[in-house]
């Protein structure tokens, strides 16, 4: 816009509303409220309308390409919420041996083919449930609309899964030797390393607990699905309706059961253990400038020695060396 053209149009917006204010002001109260308010009314107005049916076109068209997203995202669902027909037939099999199950306590409320029957079931509802759960993430990471989650997986899952890891390989460590782990590099490395399928189940976990009401609404979704039901049947329409609840249950009953096995002492995994960070942290050398021995140092002026490795079960022992004034750090 050129600088004269400019000029005139604030010229003009400023003598429409000095006129407008003018009259306002002449007829006070309500219609003059409505003079003053409509003048500046009437220019936005006379600015905007003419704009309205491209604006209109544009937002149609945004909308067009959003239904057209949803179609498709909705499309992708559909495949990735689909069985294989070997997964079908595991759940069938699932379906039974609980049927069964059912039965059974039904008729002999105890005995030794009900616990057997009810574990079997329990357990093979379980694999299933866990093989299911794979497919599903095997099959939505192939999928164009999975590329964020890729991302996320692999930036902020992979740097979660590390913490966990680390967390819980130093704390093992400070268990095994009562030292600070920070003294032991190789051994909290590998076992971070060991951990990390660990980690990622923790996440799983984490994940599934944030699901579990959307996919509980997805479940009274797919039971009230009566289009589904007419096609399919009402077993495999029950089964489509509780996959994801049953998908979600899986790694939060592995991670509680792995979770429960801290409180055990598990002496062979101790052994092996210590085993291993004798093997990377500790080396024959001398201690405190003096005899030679199995030991790594802890602090500048303190070691971990190996006193004892009769058949992998290893005792440490501290020794603080002698400090100038002949006396001994403690």
């Amino acid at each position: 816009m050129k600088p004269r053209t400019r000029a005139r149009v604030w010229f003009s917006l400023i003598a429409i509303w000095a006129v407008g204010f003018a009259v306002a002001h002449v007829l006070d109260g309500l219609w003059g409220a409505a003079v003053f308010l409509g003048g500046p009314v009437a220019v936005l107005l006379w600015r905007v309308v003419p704009r309205m049916r491209g604006l209109l076109q544009q937002s149609r068209e945004g909308l067009e390409r959003t239904g057209r997203r949803w179609r498709y995202a909705l499309a992708e669902a559909d495949a990735l919420y689909a069985w294989p027909p070997w997964l079908r037939l595991l759940w069938y099999l699932a379906a039974l041996l609980c049927l069964m199950t059912v039965l059974l306590m039904l008729i002999v409320p105890r005995g030794m083919v009900v616990d057997v029957v009810s574990a079997t079931a329990g357990t093979f509802v379980m694999v299933v449930a866990a093989i299911d759960v794979l497919n599903l993430a095997r099959v939505g990471v192939r999928r164009g609309a999975a590329q964020g989650l890729r991302i996320g997986l692999a930036s902020v899952g992979t740097a979660i899964v590390a913490a966990v890891a680390l967390s819980v390989a130093r704390k093992t460590i400070f268990a095994w030797t009562g030292e600070d782990p920070s003294a032991f590099p190789a051994s909290v490395t590998l076992l971070t390393a060991v951990l990390v399928p660990l980690g990622w189940l923790a996440l799983l976990a984490a994940m599934s607990v944030l699901l579990m009401l959307p996919m509980m609404l997805i479940t009274l979704w797919q039971m009230a699905n009566t289009r589904r039901i007419n096609r399919e049947g009402h077993f495999h329409a029950l089964l489509v309706a509780w996959r994801p609840f049953l998908v979600c249950t899986v790694p939060l009953y592995l991670f509680s059961q792995v979770w429960g096995w801290r409180d055990q002492d598990w002496p062979l995994l101790r052994q092996w253990g210590t085993t291993a960070v004798v093997l990377l942290d500790y080396w024959d050398r001398p201690v405190c400038g003096g005899a030679r021995g199995l030991a790594n140092r802890v602090e500048e002026d303190r070691f971990s020695v190996v006193i004892g490795g009769h058949n992998l079960t290893w005792r440490f022992r501290a020794v603080a060396c002698p400090t100038r004034d002949g006396g001994a750090r403690r």
